[in-house]
């Protein structure tokens, strides 16, 4: 099955997005705790680096959205597998069965 064109330019900008969101998210993540923090990794601040604490409440955030999110994509990758595989295997298999059965059927005959 040939997607043309229109679907090679789907492909990559998904793709890009793809990429791109996760680089945002990893760019947000880190920026938002160094300015929730008040302090910097190098330079002037109040002096001796970051200092991390545990909060339940922004770990529980953070997991819940991940899970979310991983549930979203390997919903919609489920879904894309089983359109790849039908696309490419199942008339593979769909004939290896029907030769089969007439090799059987052939043999009963004779």
């Amino acid at each position: 099955m040939s997607y043309g064109n229109k679907g090679k330019i789907r492909a990559f900008l998904v793709e890009a997005f793809d990429i791109l969101f996760v680089m945002v998210l990893c760019f947000v993540t880190l920026l938002t705790t160094m300015l929730m923090r008040g302090k910097v990794i190098v330079g002037a601040g109040s002096g001796g680096g970051l200092t991390y604490t545990f909060n339940m409440a922004s770990f529980a955030f953070t997991a819940s959205f991940l899970v979310i999110y991983l549930v979203y994509i390997i919903h919609h990758s489920e879904g894309e597998l089983k359109s790849f595989y039908a696309a490419h295997y199942d008339s593979k298999e769909k004939r290896q069965l029907k030769r089969a059965e007439e090799k059987r059927a052939g043999r009963n005959e004779g």
